[in-house]
């Protein structure tokens, strides 16, 4: 068989079979093959407070279903935290995007979550737009427990050791198992009483936990703990 003959039939094989794939499935376009559909409106997923409890940090995979409006049709995610599943759905469903005079097209979004951070601004990217969406949060949040003495004096109250004046801070509760260096104690009320570096929330999760702590700190204090972190790095 001459060469060219040959090409010509492996070509005529490949155009009837990608004839015969829009005929078994003419309704769906994947947008991944074409033009990604531009975004008219990204709406962020509602979050459970348990999720910042944990300090999750993850990717959810949403594969959604778009109308020729630019309604999302369908939205399903196949991979991900199970706590962020149906709110990454739920808010997938809410998006628009362009209309198309395609009847319906596909598209993934991918949901980076990460709540590993300290500070009480949360980020979320969605892939493959780059858009970044925001939670900001209060400056005591109503799922937080206050950790401050009874006879707190505002703005007068002062570290025993430093003579520092004790700032009001809300941080974030860490749970779990936690490990202390040998020494640490002892040096905490020696050297740094006031540091306050984290609040402690035991081993036990579940969803009426409170999130964040409000307290006292020694900025002074906090400068020695890190000091004795470092001398005391081996332990």
């Amino acid at each position: 068989m001459h060469l060219l003959d040959f090409s010509y039939q492996l070509t005529s094989k490949a155009i009837l079979l990608s004839f015969l794939a829009l005929a078994l499935n003419p309704f769906v376009v994947p947008c991944d093959a074409l033009e990604t559909p531009k975004l008219r409106e990204a709406v962020p997923p509602t979050i459970p407070k348990l999720v910042l409890a944990a300090r999750i940090k993850t990717e959810v995979i949403v594969r959604l279903e778009i109308a020729d409006s630019g309604i999302v049709a369908s939205a399903h995610a196949t991979a991900g935290h199970p706590l962020l599943l149906k709110p990454t759905e739920d808010s997938a469903l809410q998006w628009r995007f362009e209309a198309s005079p395609e009847t319906r097209r596909s598209l993934t979004l991918t949901f980076v979550y990460d709540y590993t951070a300290r500070d009480l601004a949360n980020s979320l990217k969605i892939l493959p737009y780059g858009v970044e969406l925001k939670t900001s949060l209060p400056v005591r949040p109503p799922n937080s427990v206050r950790r401050l003495p009874d006879s707190l004096r505002e703005k007068r109250t002062r570290c025993e050791l430093h003579n520092q004046v004790l700032r009001i801070e809300v941080i974030r509760i860490v749970y779990g198992l936690t490990i202390f260096p040998d020494g640490y104690f002892e040096a905490k009320a020696r050297r740094f009483p006031h540091s306050e570096g984290a609040s402690f929330g035991g081993c036990v999760i579940d969803d009426d936990s409170p999130v964040f702590a409000e307290l006292l700190y020694c900025s002074r204090c906090r400068l020695e703990e890190k000091k004795w972190s470092r001398e005391h790095r081996g332990n």
